[in-house]
């Protein structure tokens, strides 16, 4: 066994002494030729084209070949070949994934054909531009389409956006690689959605030409106003709104973007009307009627401490108005639990709001009285808030804020025992575990 290795590791010595006494101009011609054997016969001489790879890294040590253009060609070439050789790997099934090289080649593809271009000052050269071009975006595209295929929005991104280098690149050439206008359109898009998601710096400067493109799609100015929030130009932001309002006043995508704002900025009040209408669009969408009920909560919180925590008329219907929005969202889904803890917290928030006042009565019997009276009305909050709990816990043993208030209301009812339960439940949960069953489920 060790003689087999000792024999390996003279082998690979052997080879990278060979390796390191090829001299880079020589290198070059054994990389034109490998890459000729393995163009004659593909199928079988894929051996010559990593050897082709293999050589133009040793050619391209020298300065006088990365002078050449043919140089930068050929290396452009063969990247485009060794990714092209592994995408048809991978859409025939003999491969799972693309290896990492592909991604090496892709890059190195692209930085070979801007050396190209600089070099490219013969017409030939310029005209052998456009096909070396074009060869990389068809590269490009099958790293793209590899990688949203999996929903690989930051590995699709550098390709995606390759392939607008190209079309400029093109273009400027007096070709295209886009045949079709609204085709690169969208391809930039999806090069700006796939950024977006990747954080890549050059997202913004995609959206912002769409935008001057005068693209029709109305993603491409909700996204472009919440890239502009992000960064904290609220004005350029809602510059952006405006005139997506103006052009797009049936558009969801605009919509949903004001209610995110609206949502993040705590204008409660506004969000009603915004919220209704987005319903009116998608009346089946159970988030959208939970998200008002927390709305009305929030605005009942609001009035109620503006009324110094008195409650009446007005602050009576908002809080109506969010039980009524949050069952609303249970009935277009029995299992929502978002909206069914919002149920519960709606009852416990206003029976521990309650629990408030009391612990400030003085000791008067006026106060005494009033004591007993807001004692009745707050356990019977907790027990309407009880039910609620029980089913999200059913649903998820694990969802934390449910645990938290089961223990807290068993507590405050006096039953220490369901309260030490959900407090070892909870315990579970906040060092990492998870608890195997619902209690309430057994």
């Amino acid at each position: 066994m060790n003689k087999l290795i000792f024999s390996l590791l003279g082998l690979m010595v052997c080879t990278l002494s060979l390796n390191a006494q090829i001299e880079p101009s020589k290198a070059f011609k054994k990389a034109k030729k490998a890459y000729s054997t393995y163009l004659y016969d593909s199928a079988n001489n894929e051996a010559s084209l990593t050897e082709a790879k293999d050589m133009m890294g040793i050619a391209m040590e020298s300065e006088e070949v990365k002078a050449d253009f043919m140089a930068w060609e050929l290396q452009t070439q063969i990247c485009n070949s060794l990714i092209q050789a592994d995408f048809g790997k991978y859409q025939a099934g003999l491969i799972e994934n693309m290896s990492s090289e592909a991604d090496d080649c892709a890059a190195l593809a692209m930085e070979s054909a801007l050396e190209a271009k600089a070099l490219a000052l013969k017409k030939f050269q310029k005209s052998a531009m456009e096909s070396l071009w074009s060869e990389t975006g068809n590269a490009a595209s099958s790293m793209y389409s590899y990688y949203i295929t999996r929903d690989d929005y930051p590995g699709a991104f550098p390709h995606a956006y390759s392939l607008i280098v190209i079309q400029d690149e093109l273009v400027e050439l007096g070709g295209t690689y886009f045949q079709v206008e609204q085709d690169f359109e969208d391809q930039m898009f999806a090069a700006a959605f796939c950024g977006n998601r990747a954080a890549a710096p050059e997202t913004k400067s995609l959206y912002e030409r769409l935008i001057e493109m005068g693209s029709e799609n109305a993603a491409v100015y909700s996204d472009y106003f919440a890239i502009l929030i992000a960064e904290g130009d609220e004005a350029a932001a809602l510059e952006v709104l405006d005139n997506a309002k103006k052009r797009f006043p049936d558009k969801k995508e605009i919509l949903y973007a004001e209610i995110n704002y609206f949502l993040q900025t705590n204008r409660y009040e506004e969000l009603v009307d915004k919220l209704k209408l987005a319903i009116e669009q998608e009346p089946e969408n159970k988030s959208l009627y939970s998200t008002l009920g927390l709305v009305y909560e929030q605005i009942y919180k609001s009035k109620l401490a503006a009324n110094e925590g008195k409650e009446d008329d007005n602050t009576l219907m908002m809080f109506e108005n969010a039980a009524k929005y949050f069952t609303l969202a249970t009935e277009k889904d029995p299992l929502f639990t978002d909206a069914i803890y919002g149920l519960g917290a709606l009852y416990y928030n206003k029976a521990a709001q309650i629990s408030e006042v009391m612990r400030g009565l003085g000791t008067s019997k006026e106060d005494f009285e009033l004591y007993d009276k807001l004692k009745i009305e707050m356990d019977g909050l907790f027990d309407q808030s009880l039910p609620y709990f029980k089913e999200v816990e059913s649903i998820d043993a694990n969802d934390r804020n449910t645990l938290i208030a089961l223990k807290e209301i068993f507590a405050k009812s006096g039953d220490l025992e369901m309260s030490t339960e959900f407090k070892n439940r909870l315990n579970v949960v906040d060092g990492g575990g998870q608890n195997e069953s619902s209690y309430f489920k057994n």
